[in-house]
């Protein structure tokens, strides 16, 4: 997560309030876990015109329910999850647990919400025993090398 301070060193503008964020932009990005955007629609509502483009990165969250915000047509209202979202988690994922040492099993149960979307795939993960498929590939791939070593 990009704290305050790393995103002042960067050169942005901070706050921790958000309808202060939606009062100074016309571009608003929602990219909170489920069960805090209702609190997050609630506080940004009396801001939001007909002017402001909202993208919602929010899991579950449809155009309906942006549209409750105010009036804002749906077409400056984009619900999205864009394909390089994915690749964009691994990678934070990786920098957290170099930055942190944290073992990834703490990490996934940080990151987890409970009945939410990272728990019910790293569940169909795990019930494809993808932990194990992957030490088998790696195994296979290590002793390919040891035998290309002796040829």
């Amino acid at each position: 997560h990009l704290s305050l301070s790393r995103g002042q060193e960067l050169g942005c503008r901070t706050t921790h309030c958000n309808l202060e964020v939606v009062q100074r932009s016309t571009l608003v990005f929602l990219a909170t876990k489920p069960h805090v955007l209702p609190g997050v629609l609630e506080e940004i509502r009396p801001a939001v015109g007909t002017h402001h483009i909202v993208v919602s990165l929010v899991a579950g969250v449809t155009i309906q329910t942006l549209q409750r915000v105010r009036k804002v047509p749906a077409g400056n209202i984009l619900a999205s999850a864009p394909s390089d979202k994915n690749l964009e988690a691994w990678r934070g994922a990786a920098k957290m647990l170099l930055e942190t040492g944290e073992h990834p099993a703490k990490l996934r149960a940080d990151v987890c919400t409970p009945g939410g979307t990272t728990i019910h795939a790293l569940h169909q993960l795990e019930k494809g025993a993808l932990r194990a498929t992957v030490m088998s590939a790696v195994e296979a791939a290590t002793n390919r090398a040891w035998d290309m070593a002796k040829d």
